[in-house]
């Protein structure tokens, strides 16, 4: 039903593994998803859920842990679910979590917020949240607000608690969690009564689903007895964590009184002493209990099970009880999993007047004795124990009606909850994201003026300030040239344009060995430089810039300046072996060849760079992985780009439509569920049959992807490139999965990279480039055209060329 690779759980596991968080996107289960509603929509139905669920979880220790647990089971069995991703409330311990449990939330601000920005990201269609007040920290629980408030889908919250007398605080959370859940579901028709009456729920919005239990036969009472050696025995069972104000002390006092009309009886607490009371006191309270019976005289009718067991064990040990005991002390007790269980498997239960015992056990289904009366308790636990036909007839009573509650049936209807909320409007205030204009008019280059000094563009930024420590770079002066050539193109009447352009040059020019053509990256604000020679990208970078130097500038100082160190540089690139060297260097080859389609040496090399990026491709495509290699890293966009720019230059019409495709599949890959933009993240990537990186996004991404869409855009007229091409430049603006601006509109400048919680407030050149000439080819697109997205007869006639016509 449910296929998860291995690899996204263990790195989604935030705190068990202190691996960085992930997103839930693979693509590989995306394409699964994608088949799968089909298929559906093919048969007329609903498509299957894919369902994030909240709670705590095995194998913590914890009533909620199993229960949310038993709900992933029950819930993995229909096939009306297709997904399901578990995100587990976590404490102090670090768990070893099942393979369905992907994120781990601490009660934490920023844990809440990477978990919903996981969430936003997938391909959820429901939030199913196990809420009760002490899970989720701040006052009164609110801090799950934290998640809720950013989550883009519908939600649905099933209630452990619901309070007669709440104070104001959980007054305030639970009509919070009313005005955002598409139902609100609680275990009993008293829980219901207390939503409409108390907190004004619509009872409309109120599901009441009983509390699961296991599947079980009829119990044979003598052969779970002989399994633990009881077979000789009259039985009483009370389980659960062990721990003060459950009343155990009362049954316990009890326990003269039963041994004196049953010496054979024997009292089974079984459970592990409750985690929390045992890292402050250790066993002191369970010592208590046995040194209390013991001065009773009946220590040996009191058995520990100081253990935790699983379903299996633990409905053979109900199954060999005679009685159930629910001593406890707290009447505001609206669901027991305990009694659940032990009702629903056909044992008689006598039970304190606590809600959740009062409701079911009405009508005869069971005993009820008063709170702290443990005169009372023995009364009723003598008299079924010596009434053997009573107690059978109130078993049988018990068994049948709690096949209602067995987990097939409370699952199917917990289904249906879902899929009904499913299909409701989602959440107005996380989906309030601006619609972005097209960008018309001037870039703001105030922040490129403030980075830019006497010797080129400083590389990084503090906030909004030149970091002068950090000094500069080729790539970053390289880019920044390439933006002065685009303003030139676009008549941009900016004053200082043209300075700017001669000091980045100057720049590059300085950066560049002439004769061998190496180029150095970094230099530090002292103006030494800091290598012999920078990587192959830089030199790739390099060669790009001069190439549209030389084929885009109307300043013929530049074009002489450019072609006069192009060739050394060019053929350095060839001499390399990197994939995203040869692609920059193709561009720059296309670029070059608007000038100067003729020069042979130029062609040969940019052939040959054509040659060598597409047996890369086909070296590493596979059917779902179209690609050039076997990860995504950065700058990907500019890989079909390249390949784009290559196949039309040097006319090869079945190489321009595998780019196609590749860019296709990138932009799939780069979309949420809610169709945003979502680069793959700088902290670990994306390699192919693992989980893709989800932060930290970098703007280069966005405009690498702008860049590519609007040269297919201006090659194929076809919409959808301009689609994509607006979304990325969207993610700047605001319209991105944490729905964070990008932008500082009043610096002029771009933050360094999106987190899950956060914008990296830091303005370096790297990012306020990428945003700008982002920025820059949207609005020559809206006037004047650039040379590599020019609508003209060649493009007009490029579906024709593709298809060989």
């Amino acid at each position: 039903m449910i296929t998860k690779p291995q690899a996204l759980n263990s790195f989604l596991r935030i705190a068990p593994t202190k691996a960085e968080f992930e997103s839930a996107t693979n693509p590989l289960r995306q394409i699964t998803r994608q088949v799968t509603e089909v298929a559906a929509s093919n048969q007329h139905g609903p498509k299957p859920l894919r369902v994030a669920l909240v709670g705590s979880y095995v194998p913590r220790k914890c009533g909620i842990a199993t229960f949310t647990h038993d709900v992933f089971q029950s819930l993995n069995a229909f096939e009306s679910i297709s997904q399901i991703d578990v995100f587990a409330m976590g404490d102090d311990d670090v768990y070893d979590y099942p393979a369905e449990v992907i994120c781990e939330i601490h009660q934490k601000p920023e844990s809440y917020r990477k978990a919903a920005s996981i969430i936003n990201a997938g391909s959820y269609d429901i939030l199913f949240i196990q809420h009760e007040f002490g899970l989720f920290g701040g006052v009164s629980g609110d801090m799950i607000f934290e998640l809720i408030d950013r989550v883009t889908i519908p939600v649905v919250t099933m209630l452990h608690t619901v309070l007669k007398e709440p104070n104001e605080d959980q007054r305030r959370v639970i009509k919070r969690l009313n005005e955002r859940s598409g139902a609100m579901v609680t275990m009993s028709q008293r829980g219901k009564f207390f939503l409409e009456t108390i907190y004004k729920v619509n009872k409309e919005r109120i599901e009441v689903i009983p509390h699961g239990i296991p599947n079980t036969s009829p119990r044979n009472l003598l052969q779970n007895k002989q399994k633990f050696e009881l077979h000789n025995n009259l039985v009483a069972l009370t389980f659960g964590l062990i721990g003060p104000g459950k009343g155990l002390e009362y049954a316990i006092d009890a326990l003269p009184e039963i041994v004196n009309l049953h010496p054979n009886f024997i009292y089974v607490l079984l459970g592990a002493t409750h985690p929390n009371l045992l890292k402050s006191q250790g066993e002191s309270y369970r010592d208590g209990l046995r040194l209390q019976a013991e001065k009773l005289g009946v220590g040996e009718h009191l058995h520990f099970e100081n253990r935790f067991v699983g379903v299996r064990e633990l409905t053979q040990w109900i199954g060999a009880a005679d009685v159930y005991l629910t001593p406890y002390l707290n009447e505001a007790q609206i669901t027991s999993g305990t009694l659940s269980y032990a009702y629903g498997c056909g044992t008689p239960v006598v039970s304190t007047p606590y809600w959740h015992a009062s409701d079911l056990l009405a009508e005869g289904r069971g005993c009820i004795v008063p709170f702290r009366d443990s005169g009372a308790i023995a009364k009723q636990v003598n008299e079924l124990l010596g009434d053997e036909s009573r107690r059978n007839q109130m078993a049988d009573a018990a068994y049948n009606h709690g096949r209602s509650m067995i987990w097939t049936a409370v699952g199917n209807r917990l289904a249906d909850v879902l899929s009904r909320c499913s299909r409701a409007p989602s959440n107005p205030k996380s989906h309030s994201l601006p619609e972005v204009p097209f960008p018309s008019g001037e870039s703001n280059l105030s922040h490129l003026f403030r980075m830019t000094d006497d010797t080129g563009i400083v590389q990084h930024a503090i906030c909004a300030l030149p970091n002068r420590h950090e000094g500069y770079c080729v790539d970053d002066n390289a880019r920044a040239l390439l933006l002065t050539l685009f303003l030139e193109q676009m008549g941009s009447d900016i004053s200082g344009i043209g300075s700017l352009q001669s000091r980045y040059a100057e720049f590059v020019n300085h950066a560049i060995d002439e004769e061998s053509g190496r180029v150095r990256n970094f230099m530090s604000y002292s103006r030494d430089w800091l290598e012999i020679v920078g990587a192959d990208d830089s030199v790739g970078r390099t060669s790009w810039v001069l190439g549209a130097c030389i084929g885009r500038t109307h300043q013929e100082g530049i074009r002489m300046w450019a072609n006069r160190l192009y060739m050394p540089v060019l053929r350095h690139v060839a001499n390399t072996g990197s994939l995203r060297a040869w692609c920059f260097g193709l561009m720059g080859v296309c670029e070059y060849r608007n000038h100067d389609a003729y020069n042979s040496e130029v062609n040969a090399i940019g052939q040959d760079f054509l040659s060598r990026i597409e047996f890369r491709l086909d070296e590493s495509r596979f059917e779902d992985w179209p690609w050039f290699e076997d990860r995504l890293t950065y700058d990907n966009a500019k890989l079909p780009h390249a390949v784009l720019l290559g196949a039309k230059s040097f006319g090869k019409p079945e190489l321009f439509s595998k780019a196609l495709s590749s860019l296709d599949w990138l932009c799939q890959v780069q979309t949420s569920s809610d169709n945003l933009f979502l680069p793959i993240g700088s902290d670990e990537f994306f390699i192919r049959g693992q989980v893709r990186s989800m932060f930290d996004q970098q703007p280069v991404e966005a405009w690498a992807t702008v860049s590519a869409c609007l040269y297919a855009y201006g090659e194929t007229g076809d919409e959808k490139w301009m689609t994509e091409a607006k979304k990325a430049y969207d993610w700047f603006l605001g319209r991105n999965i944490c729905g964070f601006v990008v932008t500082d509109h009043s610096t002029g400048g771009c933050f360094d990279g999106l987190h899950a919680d956060r914008v990296n407030f830091n303005q370096g050149a790297e990012s306020t480039l990428a945003w700008l000439l982002a920025d820059v080819e949207m609005r020559m697109i809206g006037g004047k055209v650039p040379s590599t997205i020019q609508a003209t007869s060649a493009t007009d006639s490029v579906s024709s060329w593709i298809s060989g016509e």
